[in-house]
C-alpha cells in the first residue's frame, strides 16, 4: 500500500533544491569559472579652502595645518584648491603695526565642499607724539629735536610733532633774538609707541646792561656794538645800554680824527648783570708836534666855561684843515641878548700852531629878513706861520655880534702845509680864556 504525500511537502522540497542550485552556481561564477573580486569604495572628492585676512590687502603671515601632517605657510588672503577633506586650522603670525587675532581659526572641510577661515588684524600705534609748548607765545622761541632718526629741522613757537619713532629724544632750545633761553636748555626723554610727551619752555625777557665809557671822556667817539645775532647798535660817546640779551658781544670803536682808534674787543654779558667796557683813545702822534701828550690835550676834554658862567654854543668834533684848501664850516645857534665868543684850538703843541700859508676864520649869520642867504659879519686872519701859541686868541665880544639866530663859523686855509693841521672850534656866549 502506497502512501501519497501532501502537495505542500512536494513544493517545499522543490524550492529547497532550487535554492541549493542557485547557491552552487553563484559559488562557481555562474558560468563554472572563478569567483569575481569585491570592488573598492569610491575616493572622496577634494575641496577648496579660503583664508580671508581683514583688511584684505594686508600681507599678514599665517600657517595652515590639516589632516595627515598637511602644513603650508602664506601671506594675506589666499584660496587653496584640491585639499583633502578633514579638519584644518590657521595660526596667525605677527605683523608690525598690527595686532594679530588672539585665537587660531579652524574648521572641517567636507568632501567636494569649501571652507573659509577668517582672521581680522587690528592696527596699533607704533609711533609717538611730542607737544612743544613755547611760553610766552610772542617770543616765537626756537628749538630743535634730536631723536633716533637724527636731528630734526629748526622749529619756532609751539608745535605738535606726530608719527615719531619710539626711542630717546633730546629737545634743545636755540638762541632766540630778544629772549633768554629756558632753563635747562636741553630736555632729554624716552618716547614709547603710542605715548604723547609735552615739553614746555619759558623764554625770559633780557635784563642785562652795558656801561660804555671813553677816555678821554669828552671825545664823542662813535662805536658799533654787535650782538650775538649780528645786529648792530651804534652810538657816540658814553652810554648805558639796558635790556641786553646775554651772550658774546663785539665792540668796534670807530675813528676819531686826531686820536688812535682802539682795537675791536669782545665781551661776554651774563643775564641780569651790568657789564662795562671802555674805549681808550690815545692822542695820535703828529710829526710836527714837539711834545704831544694827553695832559696837554686835556683842556680840550673839559668844560669851556666854569659852572654857571655861560653857555656853550658850539664845541665841534676834532677837525682837520682841508688839504686842498677848502673851507670847513661849523654851525650853531644863539639866544636873544647873547654875544659870541670864538676860539680855534689846535691840539697841544708848543711851538707848532695851526699852520698854513693863509689861515683864518669868518663869522656868518643867516638872514632872517630880505634876501635869503648869509651875511658875513667878521673875518680875522690868524697869526702867520711860526707864531708859537697853544691856542688862537680869537675873542669876539661886542654888540655887533650879539643877538639870536643861526650862525656859521668858517675856517679857511690855503697854501703849503708844514705844521699841525688838527683843531677844534669852540663858541660860547662869554669870552673863553686860554687853558
Amino acid at each position: 500500500m502506497s502512501t501519497q504525500r501532501p502537495d505542500w511537502w512536494r513544493n517545499a522540497l522543490l524550492a529547497s533544491v532550487l535554492a541549493l542550485m542557485v547557491i552552487v552556481l553563484a559559488a562557481c561564477g555562474g558560468d563554472g569559472g572563478p569567483a569575481a573580486p569585491t570592488p573598492p569604495d569610491p575616493a572622496p572628492q577634494p575641496g577648496a579652502l579660503s583664508i580671508a585676512v581683514e583688511p584684505s590687502a594686508l600681507p599678514a603671515p599665517w600657517v595652515l595645518t590639516g589632516p595627515e601632517g598637511f602644513r603650508v605657510e602664506g601671506l594675506g588672503t589666499t584660496t587653496l584648491e584640491d585639499l583633502a577633506p578633514g579638519s584644518y586650522e590657521t595660526a596667525w603670525g605677527e605683523l608690525t603695526g598690527w595686532a594679530a587675532p588672539s585665537t587660531p581659526a579652524s574648521g572641517t572641510l567636507e568632501a567636494g565642499g569649501t571652507l573659509t577661515l577668517e582672521g581680522t588684524y587690528v592696527p596699533v600705534d607704533t609711533t609717538g607724539t611730542v607737544v612743544v609748548s613755547v611760553v610766552p607765545e610772542e617770543s616765537n622761541g626756537a628749538w630743535r629735536v634730536v631723536g633716533p632718526d637724527g636731528p630734526g629741522p629748526l622749529e619756532r613757537g609751539s608745535r605738535t610733532l606726530e608719527e615719531l619713532s619710539p626711542g630717546s629724544y633730546t629737545l634743545r632750545w636755540v638762541s632766540t633774538q630778544g629772549w633768554e633761553l629756558p632753563d635747562p636748555v636741553e630736555v632729554t626723554f624716552t618716547l614709547a609707541a603710542g605715548d604723547t610727551r609735552t615739553v614746555e619752555g619759558f623764554f625770559r625777557a633780557p635784563s642785562a646792561s652795558l656801561d660804555i665809557t671813553l677816555r678821554p671822556a669828552a671825545i664823542p667817539a662813535p662805536w658799533r656794538l654787535t650782538d650775538p645775532f649780528g645786529t648792530h647798535t651804534t652810538g657816540a660817546g658814553a652810554a648805558l645800554l639796558r635790556g641786553l640779551q646775554s651772550g658774546r658781544y663785539r665792540m668796534t670803536w670807530l675813528d676819531v680824527l686826531g686820536w688812535t682808534t682802539p682795537p675791536m674787543v669782545e665781551i661776554e654779558i651774563a643775564e641780569g648783570e651790568r657789564s662795562s667796557i671802555q674805549g681808550l683813545y690815545p692822542l695820535m702822534p703828529d710829526p710836527w708836534a714837539a711834545a704831544d701828550s694827553l695832559d696837554l690835550a686835556a683842556p680840550l676834554g673839559g668844560p669851556l666855561l666854569p659852572p654857571d658862567q655861560g653857555q656853550v654854543l658850539l664845541e665841534a668834533p676834532l677837525a682837520v684843515l682841508d688839504p686842498e684848501g677848502a673851507p670847513r664850516f661849523f654851525t650853531f645857534t644863539s639866544e636873544p641878548n647873547s654875544f659870541i665868543a670864538i676860539r680855534l684850538d689846535p691840539l697841544a703843541s708848543y711851538g707848532y700852531p695851526l699852520d698854513a700859508q693863509d689861515l683864518g676864520i669868518r663869522l656868518w649869520r643867516q638872514n632872517t629878513t630880505g634876501e635869503p642867504g648869509w651875511t658875513l659879519l667878521a673875518q680875522v686872519n690868524l697869526s702867520p706861520r711860526g707864531f708859537a701859541e697853544i691856542h688862537s686868541p680869537i675873542l669876539y665880544a661886542g654888540s655887533g655880534y650879539a643877538g639870536d639866530g643861526t650862525w656859521a663859523l668858517e675856517v679857511y686855509s690855503t697854501g703849503e702845509r708844514t705844521g699841525r693841521q688838527l683843531f677844534r672850534a669852540r663858541v660860547s656866549n662869554q669870552s673863553i680864556p686860554p687853558p
